[in-house]
């Protein structure tokens, strides 16, 4: 049985904080490669296209997680 006056149970973190910071450090260079690609004039094929969704999808959930 919990005390009435603790407080709030945290839900367990599914990163640590340096798990995080690595996994955006990662798709935010990938997206930088890519967006400096498509400043040059190369348009991302099929595959990199797919790999930008997941990299945004990776970091909005990053975002999730941090406020959860």
């Amino acid at each position: 049985p919990r005390d009435s006056s603790a407080g709030p149970l945290r839900r367990r973190r599914m990163l640590t904080a340096q798990q995080a910071h690595d996994l955006l450090y990662e798709e935010a260079t990938f997206l930088w490669i890519v967006a400096s690609d498509v400043v040059r004039g190369k348009l991302p094929d099929e595959q990199t296209k797919a790999r930008v969704v997941a990299a945004a999808g990776r970091i909005g959930a990053l975002r999730q997680e941090a406020y959860a």
